[in-house]
């Protein structure tokens, strides 16, 4: 048995889902469960789901890529294959279906990589792979049945692992020419590269609620973590500053470009901007609904606050800064 890919069930059981082959040994690739039992010592006992996804992929051959398990319904899996072919159950594995096929998909071109359920919707799930001929990523909203190309910013490249921050309203993406963020309220993903970090293949991704950090690992040049700024992040969307909420427009917006902050009333609002490592750019007090002056920022993506005073932020979101 040569298991390609694991997942954890769920955060409070001691078992994990692995994929790839077959505990009686054929030449099958099967679902199968190692659960451990910790009264007595520990021992660990596997047990496989009946389904062949291997004779049942669209090549015939090809075996277990990737799992995932919905977070708001453990009755919802996903499976994929090598050849790019996506399996949904909602009955937690008993019975599975497949997707008929992508849009501009033919043969074999999808490896699929990564499967990530939705954190907010449960009939969304995000499925990622190899983009070279095709979209490397795809996102559906019916559980799996159908897919739609979600690659506008991504280069043709692989996409190894992807990671939820929040409602959905950040997806960070580990991938083959660097690493990489989609925010969602742009419908567009973002490069994180900087003149710091190695230009390789970025292999994984996750994100750590208790230190509000999406941590990435390359291939041959170690773990990065990306420190984001305030509270954990929930979700990005404005919230009341006073009595009116706040606006930050263009976003995206040209590098050197003026800024505007939009309110229904007046106000005087503190403004931070840090870059994704957490250095000031700027920071300055700044009347509503007036144009400000930006310094020439390099394009990529940066973090803001306002506030009414220095230090006391009340809003905070992403600020896309292009050329």
């Amino acid at each position: 048995m040569m298991p390609t890919c694991n997942y954890y069930t769920s955060d409070s059981l001691d078992e994990i889902l692995i994929g790839g082959g077959n505990i009686t040994g054929d030449s099958g690739s099967y679902l199968i469960k190692l659960t451990l039992t910790m009264a007595g010592g520990f021992t660990v006992t596997p047990s496989q789901y009946p389904y062949n996804f291997r004779v049942n992929s669209n090549d015939s051959t090809s075996g277990i890529s990737a799992i995932g398990i919905s977070h708001l319904s453990s009755t919802l899996m996903y499976v994929a294959a090598e050849d790019g072919t996506f399996f949904y159950s909602s009955d937690a594995g008993s019975t599975w279906n497949k997707t008929s096929g992508f849009p501009g998909v033919a043969g074999n071109w999808l490896y699929g990589a990564c499967v990530l359920p939705g954190a907010t919707s449960i009939n969304t799930v995000y499925y990622a792979g190899s983009g070279y001929s095709n979209p490397p990523v795809y996102v559906s909203r019916n559980h799996g049945v159908s897919f739609t190309p979600m690659s506008t910013g991504l280069p043709p490249t692989l996409v190894n692992n992807m990671a939820i921050v929040g409602n959905d309203s950040l997806i960070f993406a580990a991938t083959e020419a660097g690493p990489y963020v989609y925010v969602t309220s742009h419908n567009h993903w973002y490069s994180l590269a900087d003149g710091n970090i190695p230009t390789q293949n970025w292999r994984s991704v996750e994100y750590i609620p208790a230190i509000n950090t999406v941590r990435y690992s390359t291939y041959g040049r170690g773990i990065w973590d990306l420190k984001l700024n305030g509270p954990p992040i929930t979700k990005v969307a404005p919230s009341p500053i006073t009595s009116s909420d706040v606006k930050i427009a263009p976003n995206p917006v040209k590098s050197g470009a003026p800024l505007t902050l939009f309110s229904a009333d007046q106000q005087n609002i503190h403004l931070t901007i840090y870059t994704m490592e957490g250095r000031v750019v700027l920071d300055k007090q700044v009347a509503t609904n007036i144009g400000i002056e930006m310094p020439g920022l390099v394009p990529g993506m940066y973090v803001y606050t306002c506030g009414t005073a220095a230090g006391k932020a009340t809003q905070n979101g992403l600020l896309a800064v292009g050329l």
